[in-house]
This record gives structure tokens, sequence and C-alpha cells, in this order.
């Protein structure tokens, strides 16, 4: 185990008076759960939430925390729980002991059996930071950024432009992070109203200030150089080869976002015997042209190599999320704590589990995640726009018939706006090579246009 908790905790919410069941970690090892720090930092560690009424606060607990890669081990004990110093001693040497038990004799070190004291919360964060090399400016230069972006959360639309004006020098696109990560916390709390307006803010933020006007324009920039390159690849047609793809490669090399492009939509098929093609070009060529073909080559390893680290990165993330789902004390409560990391590589390492599950004939496992899986797609689906609802419940229809029924009887409600999320619908399912529905997509999407009449262009 990774961390220690209690699992089966029960405390009375103080907002409704119902009872509910908690997780207490108390032991916080980075070198075996390394999200652990970042839950630590971002307040997600021993936060009770109800499942009741939604009332969340924070739980005060005994912790101990270890980093082995900085040699840390800190104990802290909340000063509202009015321990005397012989309990005190007691449930952390408890605790270190536990930890000790799960580190192999081997790579015991000194600092093992010399904790350092800390006696707030603050001084906790403050010593996890230093050995990170934060310095105490920077962590003030930090409270700053933080102070300013409540300041904007907390801000009425009409104040941001000559809140921005102000501030300008001081926003960047950590702050944009932070205003996201605050809209993330809300709505994992169910407060998608004030989820809204962060991400509200967060967008009149990035369009008045200078560090927004830049990142948008970048991300217009990327947007227009993917648009290029699948216009390319498209115009290549079904009978081009290798060498025709290697040549459109080289050409696009030309401009470097058109080149992360490409890399990023083709990377699968920059296999092998397309390196061994492009290092024959290479070859081939002489003086100047030689040396940028020898740098295009080197740039699309390094941009492959950043795309599969990434890739192994979100992994890693989906199966510390999946674990800590896991071990909550219900699912629900797992996934609402986890809402904001749940994305597509989750959902692939769920179903991976799933299946190794199945294969080793585990039940247990399976149904357990299995509801994990079904208790997802239910809060994504309630959680959908309701033309998207629509939408997704037609291809859950089993027969077209009765899907082409509920267009008539539904589809005049959404109007037009339906056939514009279908197009987008099979743009994504095209884009991924899902034929089956996209085709299912297409006949649906056929049919509602003769009931609700083609947008205007």
């Amino acid at each position: 185990m990774n961390k220690i908790s209690e699992a089966g905790k029960s405390i009375q919410c103080p907002n409704c008076r119902q009872p509910f069941a908690v997780n207490v970690e108390q032991v916080i090892d980075v070198g075996r759960d390394p999200s652990a720090k970042t839950r630590l930092l971002s307040g997600q560690i021993n936060v009770a939430r109800c499942p009741h009424c939604g009332f969340q606060a924070a739980l005060g607990a005994p912790l101990l925390y270890h980093d082995p890669a900085h040699e840390l081990l800190l104990t802290f004990v909340p000063m509202e729980l009015g321990m005397q110093k012989d309990e005190q001693e007691r449930v952390i040497g408890n605790l270190v002991r536990n930890l000790m038990n799960s580190i192999p004799a081997e790579q015991r070190r000194g600092y093992l059996f010399q904790p350092r004291t800390v006696l707030t919360m603050q001084g906790l964060f403050e010593a996890i930071l230093a050995a990170d090399g934060v310095t105490p400016e920077m962590l003030e230069a930090q409270r700053t950024k933080l102070r300013l972006a409540e300041t904007l959360l907390q801000s009425d639309i009409e104040q941001l432009p000559e809140l921005v004006q102000q501030n300008d020098s001081r926003i960047d696109l950590e702050m944009f992070e932070i205003i996201t990560a605050a809209a993330e916390n809300a709505l994992r709390s169910g407060r998608q109203d004030l989820a809204q307006h962060a991400l509200q803010i967060r967008d009149e933020v990035m369009a008045l200030s200078t560090a927004g006007q830049k990142a948008l324009a970048e991300a217009e920039s990327q947007e227009k150089a993917i648009q290029t390159v699948m216009d390319a690849v498209q115009g290549l047609g079904e009978s081009a080869d290798l060498d025709d793809f290697v040549d459109l490669v080289i050409r696009l090399s030309e401009d470097d976002h058109q080149l992360e492009a490409v890399v990023g939509l083709q990377y699968p098929v920059m296999d092998y015997r397309f390196f061994q093609a492009l290092t024959s070009r290479v070859e081939q060529a002489g003086g100047a042209e030689q040396q940028r073909l020898s740098a295009v080559r080197a740039r699309i390893t390094e941009l492959i190599e950043l795309i599969q680290q990434r890739q192994e990165a979100a992994a890693q993330e989906a199966v510390q999320v999946l674990q800590d789902i896991l071990d909550a004390s219900s699912v629900e409560e797992g996934i609402q704590r986890n809402v904001g990391r749940i994305n597509d590589t989750f959902m692939m390492v769920l179903a991976a589990n799933i299946q190794a599950a199945e294969e080793r004939k585990d039940l247990m496992a399976s149904a357990r995640l299995k509801q994990v899986r079904d208790t997802v797609m239910k809060l994504i689906q309630n959680s959908a726009p309701p033309e998207l609802q629509f939408v997704s419940s037609l291809l859950q229809v089993e027969s077209l018939d009765e899907a082409q029924k509920l267009i008539d009887a539904q589809a005049g409600q959404y109007g037009p706006a339906i056939l514009e999320l279908m197009d987008a619908l099979l743009e994504d399912l095209e884009a991924r090579g899902d034929t089956r529905i996209s085709e299912r997509l297409r006949a649906l999407r056929a049919h509602a246009a003769s009931v609700v009449g083609e947008p205007a262009s």
C-alpha cells in the first residue's frame, strides 16, 4: 500500500447531520505515489464531502510525509486535535513503524530515524516546497499570484477590463491554470455555477490580457497548421505510398507548427520504414539541404519522444486516479474528487483493467471496475448539454428505425443546432477511424436534416 487510510471511518455531516464514511490518509509516501504531493499541496487529501448535501470540509489528522528522493520525513499533528505530547509520540511512532515496514531493509536510510516535526499545515507545505528548491521569496510571489487570481474570480465581468489593465504584467499562463483548477475544484464540490463563472472569468481575462492574447494567437496558429496538415494528408489520396508521405513531411517541415502537427497526427505511421526512407533522402541530398533534412529527422525524433513521454505520464496519472477511486469509501465519492482528472486516457486504462480482470476471471475486480465505468459514463451523460445527451441516446438505441422515431418526436426542440453537433461528432469519429459508429451517425444526421432543416450558412 502506498498510503495508510481509515477507509471505514464514519462521521456526521455538520450541515445535514447525516452520517457517511470517509477516507483519512495518514502516511503520504510520494516515493510510491508521486501524485500524492500534488494532491496534498492542492488540498485534495483528507477532505470530507457529504454525499447527502454536498457540504465539504477538511479533516484534521496526524500526518507523516515521506519523500525518499529528498530524504525528507516530516510529521504534523494538528493543534486542534488537542493531543498530549505522549499521545502524539505514540501516534507518530506507529505511523513511522508502518512506513518502515513497507520499505525493504536495504533501502532504509538514517533520515528515517529522525523525522522532522512541523507545527502547522503551512509549515508542512513550506518544508515540502523548500526541498524542491522553492525559496521563501518564490513562495511569496506565488501567494501574490494566488491573491490576484482570487480577486479576479470574485470580480464581476464588468470590472475585469480595469483589473486586467492594472495587473497585465502579472498575468501569465500559470494564472490561467490556477483559475482552471479553481473551476475543477468547484465542479468536484458539485458547484457547477461557480465552475462556469470561473471559466467565464478565465476566458475574459485571456481575451483582455497580453499573455492571454498571445496564447490565443498561438492556439489559432496551431489550429491553422493542423487544418493545413489534415488537408494535405487527405490530398494524398488512397493510392499514396510511403515515398509520397515522406515527400509531404519534408514539404511541411518548412513550418515548425506544421511539422509538429503532422507528427502529432501521423506519428503512429512514423515507424522504422519511415525513418529508413527519410534517412535515404538525407544521404542522397548534399550541402545545406542535407543538413536541413538531418535537422528535420532529429526534430521528428524529438517530437515523437515528447509524445511518448506525455502518453506515459498521462497513463501513469490515469492509473493513480483509478487506484484512488478504488481506494475511496465509495466509487461515487472517489469519482467526485477526481472528476477533473477523468479523460480519454483514464477511460482507456479503465477498459484495459476491465479486460485484464475478465481474462484472469477475477469476478470481484471486474464488477468493481465496471461499476466505476458505469458511474463515470452516467456522470458524463448527466453533465453533458441536452442535445449531446440526445445524440448519445440515439446511438445507444439498437435499431435505426427506433432512433429515427426518436428524431421525429424530439429533434424539433433542438433545431438545426443538432446537425452542427452531429457534424462535429462525425469529424471526430472519422479522424479516429471509427467507421461503424460514424456510418450510423451519418444516417441519423440525414434523417434529422429532413426533420429540422439544414442550418443557415
